[in-house]
């Protein structure tokens, strides 16, 4: 039980580390910095980030990055790549956040198998994702198969989604079973 414990401990501990108010309150600088930048622009340069196999190992900061983003940018400001680098390896990287930062230990890019057929699924930085997905939909196409009218609308939504991750990889040049890096 002990064990167990200790689990819950530091996932608790990580996750106040992670959360976006606590970033922002130890990081008041970059908040403010971020108000001036335009908001979209900047969730899309950050999110080409996220299809780099390069920066798997970087999730936790990009991911902090666009929560601080979605928060704060309310401006007209184009982020030059410059200060995209500056705010995660220079500002996140010092932080709590860049301390949570571990080496990718599953795929960058793995596959899922639906009714549509086989999809491409960013893995980002949880152990097993595409598992996990796989079996949620095998659960939902036995509960479609008994007429259950929620679970036909879940599957046009996770179809979506999975088409729209499939997309986005394959723009990206990204193959089934792709690894990720560790800079």
């Amino acid at each position: 039980m002990a064990g167990m414990e200790m689990m819950f401990d530091a996932m608790m501990s990580a996750g106040g580390a992670m959360a976006v108010g606590a970033v922002e309150e130890r990081l008041p600088r970059l908040a403010a910095r971020l108000g001036k930048f335009d908001r979209a622009a900047t969730l899309a340069k950050l999110g080409g980030l996220l299809t780099d196999p390069g920066l798997h190992a970087n999730t936790v900061r990009i991911e902090a990055l666009i929560h601080l983003v979605m928060l704060r940018a309310e401006g007209r400001v184009q982020p030059t790549a410059a200060q995209l680098r500056e705010w995660l390896n220079e500002i996140l990287r010092r932080d709590d956040v860049g301390r949570m930062e571990d080496p990718p230990e599953d795929l960058f890019v793995a596959n899922v198998v639906s009714g549509i057929g086989n999809s491409l699924l960013f893995e980002g930085i949880w152990e097993a994702n595409a598992g996990y997905v796989q079996a949620a939909l095998y659960a939902v196409t036995a509960c479609d198969r008994t007429c259950r009218e929620w679970a036909a609308h879940c599957l046009r939504q996770s179809s979506a989604l999975l088409r729209l991750s499939t997309a986005v990889a394959e723009r990206s040049g990204l193959k089934r079973n792709e690894m990720g890096g560790w800079p």
